[in-house]
């Protein structure tokens, strides 16, 4: 896998909470009995983490050295760092790119903002605290970068991804993994992709050509051969050798993989088919309210359609007396997985599905609406209707996020919740339609 040819390389920060920490430079040093140290702006004076970091690059119990071999390293940073190791994820992926000869420090092509600790025993990415803080913290940094053209990707652990957080328009990647990172980072287009970026070509290479080694100086990695792997064959771990035997068995099962490309696309098309006759094309819904004159004789209430049609993001459907309402229902397409219940005190309340029950529409999923005969004194009340199964994680994370919210904007009002819903969705990678419900007294 290669480095795409036009990029100019890319610049690291390491986010923490008192801001971003630039890694400004990564240079060999040669002599064995040196430290790895970290600097700050290249000056004599070193962080906090500094011998943290010495152990990081330690091949004993560190993992810098293990898969990027050379004997000690000098790493300045724009910044102190004091505590804590949310600084590893972002380190790593600074050698990997001066390796490559792509770490820059200004210009560039690409900016990856990075926090994640490692696990450098089983390569794994462990979560980080006060990652809200560290997002807004970057905000500013962000929106810049981005009225310049820049590409700028946001890599978290994958434990801290369904956190409620602040929006900072750019998504965040969740990383749970040193292997996941080196795939993440294997493209051949750096540019033109929105949800993969390509940096680290020669990450996993299967020539796996040992490190150079320098005799008699401190080299900087800049100045390193242009294709140098990033990877020492020597030392790589075992799941990474097996990326190599994957790469070699793969000449030998190209006419297999062919048959089986064909015969995927012959069920994709057979599916397809199927879609196009018996499925509905879009999300379909209709809804319904029993109204009575008299609660009192709810027994007795008419059923009438007060909405249907293609779902869109955004359905406002027409208000309602409160005092007439007896009870509502909302009926679906059967590629809508959950439907939550929002109010203005954003209570969440999961609806379960009913089949078949309504014999004035023929979508086969009813979703009965609770609460309606006495409810709060409220103006409206939202429906999520959700392509994705959710849990109670998701209902408290929506929760936290909507405070927030509401704390930073002073937003009272439950339809100033919308578009918030929609980049919270947005985050997660969940498909929602929001369907607004208002009432009058």
């Amino acid at each position: 896998m290669q480095i795409h040819k036009s990029s100019n390389g890319a610049q690291v920060f390491i986010a923490t909470t008192k801001g971003l920490v630039q890694i400004q430079s990564i240079t060999a040093l040669a002599n064995s009995d040196l430290a790895s140290v970290m600097t700050i702006d290249r000056t004599v004076n070193t962080t906090g983490v500094s011998g943290d970091y010495a152990l990081f690059v330690d091949s004993t119990q560190g993992i810098i050295k293990r898969w990027f071999g050379g004997s000690a390293y000098r790493l300045n940073v724009s910044a102190a760092i004091d505590v804590g190791n949310s600084w590893q994820l972002g380190v790593f992926l600074a050698h990997g790119l001066a390796n490559i000869n792509k770490l820059v420090e200004h210009g560039g092509d690409e900016i990856f903002i990075v926090t994640g600790a490692i696990d450098t025993e089983n390569h794994l990415v462990m979560g980080v605290a006060d990652l809200s803080r560290k997002c807004l913290a970057a905000k500013t940094h962000i929106e810049n970068w981005q009225a310049k053209g820049f590409n700028v990707h946001f890599l978290i652990p994958s434990d801290n991804f369904r956190q409620p957080l602040p929006d900072i328009n750019v998504l965040l990647r969740p990383i749970a993994s040193l292997e996941q990172l080196s795939t993440f980072l294997s493209t051949d287009d750096v540019s033109n992709q929105q949800s993969d970026v390509a940096l680290i070509s020669e990450a996993i290479d299967t020539t796996y050509e040992p490190a150079q080694q320098h005799a008699d100086k401190s080299t900087p990695i800049h100045g390193a051969q242009k294709n140098k792997p990033v990877f020492d064959s020597t030392k790589v771990d075992a799941n990474v050798l097996n990326t190599q035997k994957h790469y070699a068995l793969s000449k030998l099962s190209k006419g297999i993989l062919g048959f089986a490309t064909i015969l995927a696309l012959a069920i994709i098309a057979l599916l397809y088919y199927k879609h196009l006759f018996n499925e509905p094309e879009h999300s379909q819904y209709r809804m319904y309210v029993n109204l009575s004159e008299n609660k009192a004789d709810c027994g007795f209430a008419a059923k009438h359609l007060i909405g249907e049609g293609e779902l869109l993001i955004f359905n406002n459907i027409q208000a309602q007396q409160i005092r007439h309402v007896c009870s509502m229902q909302i009926a679906t397409s059967l590629n809508i997985a959950s439907v939550w219940l929002v109010s203005e005190d954003l209570q969440i309340n999961a609806l379960q599905p009913k089949h078949k029950t309504l014999s004035t529409t023929d979508l086969p999923q009813i979703w009965d609406i609770p609460n309606v005969q006495n409810p709060p004194r409220a103006k409206s009340q939202l429906l999520l209707l959700f392509t994705h199964d959710t849990d109670l994680a998701d209902q408290q994370n929506l929760q936290y996020y909507l405070r927030n919210q509401s704390q930073s904007t002073q937003l009272t009002m439950l339809n100033s919740y919308s578009n918030n819903i929609l980049i919270w969705a947005n985050k997660l990678g969940y498909k929602v339609y929001i369907v607004q419900q208002n009432f009058a007294y």
